[in-house]
């Protein structure tokens, strides 16, 4: 899973740098509104229907069966109003023509997501992790063959954007089999299931509207967040323009690539697990837990220093010249490693229903409060009144998330970031480089130098760190 992570990540980044050459700085901040128009959505695609899977077949192969048929009704019906949603919006949206029409293009990356999202959660339940990466890195390989034509034979936004739009359908089709797979998938043989009981009889599954009730906090659960971290690139768009737009949407690809890591780990791999051990070894997730705060504050340093050390050097290099400009903002938006990969962990206590809940409060108020720092800094202060707005969110996500954690996870109790001195001493570097590199603006020695010394203490925190023996 890592492996495809990594690579997913190197062709997404990729296909960042050959559009940014192929479209220059304009057509290219046109083309990354329409697509994080469309990518806001995206979450809503299945209606979270495979989330809920693995929770509903973590109590039980007859509780996750029950939700099958229902589960199948509302993702068909999501994606078609989600597509609807998505036309509507790039229709009645004042953006610009290079924008709208790619943006009315790529509404047919909606159904894909479904039909992947639910092949993927088959393949989670099963452990199949080798079927469940390939899952993962094919969109992003064909989007690279895409990016690829694009710089070799000049493609306009509107083209770029119909390749995009074929890959996702014909991706659907193929692994649309795998996850009509939900409805035979026994995974008491991979041990993911730890109570077996006998299949319910067909009266007992859920209807759609008793599924729609279970399942709702699950669809909207990462999509207010994603949405504002996604649409704020349209947002910057229609106030600030597409050049502003453009150098945004490159500094965040950049961040993107760091925030694999607790996806990876929290989403894919431990999800199924972690559901299991709710619902039947609560001591075991408590533990993973804990040693899960010591493990990402120590990664999100090396993370950090990296982009904020080498990121200013490297991304005039890679996306052209014109993106220059990105440098002390991306260094800046290092500081949102360590607050992201504390949130990632916070997730991983909020898993019931009730707290599924309260996890969509958190993220719909971090996004609302999001959202009105950026139209508020944005007109005047440009792309630094982005930074201010997504890093804003970010914190107020993960203080949301701690008192929920705190107050109400697994009976509360659970502190979110326990003080200790490898926590603390790995966010106090964070902050550190980034100040060093703010103040030393583009100078590569100081990059280098601090990327090093991050590195060095990340890997040292990382080796020495008791909860590494733990979660083996």
């Amino acid at each position: 899973m890592w492996s495809s992570r990594l690579a997913a990540a190197a062709a997404g980044f990729l296909t960042q740098i050959l559009l940014a050459r192929a479209l220059g700085l304009a057509e290219y901040g046109a083309f990354a509104a329409a697509l994080a128009l469309v990518s806001f959505l995206l979450p809503l695609a299945g209606f979270g229907v495979p989330a809920y899977w693995l929770r509903a077949f973590g109590k039980g192969l007859a509780e996750g069966r029950r939700s099958v048929r229902s589960g199948f009704t509302i993702l068909l019906i999501s994606s078609v109003a989600i597509c609807g949603v998505a036309i509507l919006l790039a229709l009645i949206l004042k953006m610009p023509l290079p924008s709208r029409v790619p943006a009315l293009v790529l509404a047919a990356l909606v159904p894909s997501q479904a039909i992947l999202s639910a092949a993927g959660a088959v393949f989670q339940l099963q452990a199949s992790f080798v079927a469940l990466a390939w899952c993962v890195a094919f969109p992003y390989m064909l989007r690279l063959v895409v990016a690829g034509g694009a710089l070799a034979w000049g493609a306009a936004p509107i083209w770029v954007a119909a390749g995009y739009a074929a890959t996702a359908l014909a991706l659907g089709a193929a692994y649309l089999p795998s996850a009509l797979r939900i409805r035979k998938v026994d995974c008491s043989t991979q041990g993911m299931v730890a109570v077996q009981s006998s299949p319910p009889r067909p009266d007992t599954s859920w209807t759609p509207a008793q599924m729609a009730g279970r399942v709702w906090p699950f669809a909207l659960s990462g999509f207010f967040y994603a949405a504002y971290f996604q649409g704020s690139v349209t947002l910057l768009s229609l106030v600030s323009g597409q050049e502003a737009a453009g150098v945004y949407s490159a500094s965040l690809s950049v961040l993107s690539l760091g925030y694999l890591l607790p996806a990876v780990v929290f989403q894919q791999v431990l999800l199924p697990y972690l559901n299991r051990w709710l619902e039947h070894d609560r001591d075991r997730l408590i533990r993973t837990f804990d040693a899960s705060i010591d493990v990402m504050s120590a990664a999100s340093l090396g993370f950090a220093g990296i982009v904020a050390g080498l990121g200013p050097n490297l991304l005039p290099k890679l996306f052209g010249a014109g993106f220059a400009s990105a440098g002390p903002l991306l260094v800046a938006l290092a500081l949102c490693f360590p607050v992201r990969f504390l949130s990632s962990v916070a997730e991983s206590a909020l898993l019931t229903e009730d707290d599924m809940r309260r996890r969509v409060w958190c993220q719909g108020f971090a996004a609302l409060f999001g959202v009105s720092l950026l139209l508020l800094f944005a007109p005047h202060y440009g792309v630094w009144g982005a930074l201010a707005a997504i890093l804003g969110s970010e914190l107020c996500v993960l203080a949301s998330y701690a008192f929920v954690v705190h107050r109400y996870a697994m009976g509360g109790g659970i502190l979110l970031i326990r003080f200790r001195w490898r926590t603390l001493l790995a966010i106090l570097l964070v902050a550190l480089v980034v100040a060093a590199n703010l103040i030393a603006g583009q100078h590569l020695a100081v990059g280098v130098g601090s990327a090093a010394l991050a590195m060095g203490v990340s890997v040292a925190l990382l080796l020495t760190s008791p909860a590494m023996g733990r979660l083996r």
